[in-house]
């Protein structure tokens, strides 16, 4: 007993004083006994994972491994000695689905990115419909290498993406969950640099940030660089037209072009990143309101996409939106997506509760108007006076937001 404790002494930080005040308390001395074998097991579960990934010549190549294993080999630890257990349990999930993402790069980007290039990276699955509007968008405010993951899709969405000549392609048929999904783009944005910027957003998602009229993506994430900031944390705006939802009468280009008013303010419990449009029409427990926290910009070189709505470290998490992510929902073809991801299952609990009752609602109620007293134009000039907790990060004077 007494080799395992001054065995555990050494490895754990700090635990020379620790083991001074624990002397004779046995049930402390289990935990740090289990807390040390709980590492031990973990990272060489990580290493196990990492051997095999470098093994395998199918797997997508890692611009710098060495980084990768640094970084979470600390994550891991830290999420342990914070006796972290739902974190701990969320982020070994994400790490497995990283090292087995079975990611097939169809065609690389045709010119190479430079340091100063912003690489955006989304998953895709039957939405070409989407693709054009996408692409518009990201292309005006100077994105100019797209990393687009296709998820198996059977309409024309990978041919569309193919002919582009500012995108690189990736395949996976590996099963949606949302877990994998969040591994996909961490293991696609490691194919990079991982010193460089990325948008990591959906695609139904376009990035909208303070003084983007004015500032290219290039130009405002080389403000952000010099005044120390590598991240910005954004916030979900659902937008929508003023009609029905899903309007059948339209197509979803139609409808797309369409989505000009969201909620302001008010309509936003934004310390807890809840609500807006769906909590408004579709939930009625304050538990179960969506996530509206998004971390779509940053440098992947200190940190780890988590799940879609939070990264490692967590404390970077603790600092205010400085920008916002348009959420397009509601298209006329989203009805069958919708039952499919009910039926399939793959999204969180709280998520697949949301889609059930929005299944059920349009069913029983054709009509869905979406406006109300709260709802304004979103103008790329004006909204943020609307949303006044969105912080101006180009106008932050100190080290920024780590």
């Amino acid at each position: 007993m007494m080799g395992k404790i001054k065995e555990t002494i050494k490895l754990i930080p700090g635990a020379v004083n620790i083991a001074r005040k624990i002397r004779g308390s046995p049930a402390l001395i289990r935990k740090y006994i289990s807390l040390r074998s709980k590492r031990k097991d973990a990272l060489k579960q990580l290493q196990d994972w990492d051997k095999n990934d470098s093994k395998n010549p199918k797997s997508l190549p890692l611009q710098n491994r060495k980084h990768w294993q640094h970084k979470l080999n600390n994550m891991v630890i830290d999420l342990i000695n914070s006796s972290d257990s739902d974190g701990f349990s969320k982020a070994m999930c994400t790490i497995e689905a990283f090292y087995e993402s079975q990611i097939e790069c169809l065609r690389p980007f045709h010119e190479s990115p430079s340091a100063e290039d912003v690489i955006l990276v989304t998953a895709v699955r039957n939405n070409a419909s989407r693709i054009e509007h996408f692409l518009h968008h990201y292309r005006n405010i100077g994105v100019k290498h797209f990393a687009f993951i296709d998820n198996g899709s059977t309409d024309n969405t990978l041919d569309m993406v193919m002919k582009q000549q500012d995108t690189a392609c990736f395949k996976t048929l590996t099963a949606f969950n949302s877990e994998r999904k969040t591994a996909w783009f961490n293991r696609v944005a490691a194919h990079y640099d991982p010193n460089m910027w990325f948008i990591l957003v959906d695609s139904d998602e376009l990035l909208a940030y303070p003084e983007m009229t004015q500032l290219s993506i290039q130009e405002y994430t080389k403000v952000l660089q010099q005044k120390g900031i590598d991240f910005v944390k954004t916030f979900m705006v659902d937008v929508y037209p003023n009609g029905p939802l899903m309007d059948d009468s339209m197509t979803d280009e139609e409808y797309l072009e369409a989505c000009i008013y969201f909620d302001k303010a008010e309509s936003y419990a934004y310390a807890k990143n809840k609500g807006a449009l769906r909590s408004r029409l579709f939930v009625e427990k304050k538990a179960e309101k969506p996530n509206l926290n998004k971390p779509a910009l940053l440098r992947l070189a200190n940190y780890f996409l988590l799940s879609s709505h939070y990264i490692f470290p967590k404390f970077a998490n603790n600092v205010p939106h400085g920008a916002v992510v348009l959420h397009y929902k509601f298209l006329p073809s989203d009805r069958k997506n919708y039952i499919d991801i009910v039926k399939d299952g793959a999204y969180h609990e709280n998520d697949l509760k949301i889609y059930d009752t929005i299944n059920k609602k349009i069913e029983t109620q054709q009509y869905i108007n979406p406006m109300c007293e709260l709802s304004v134009p979103f103008d790329f000039n004006e909204a943020w006076q609307h949303l006044p907790f969105v912080a101006n990060y180009t106008q932050i004077k100190n080290e920024g937001t780590k």
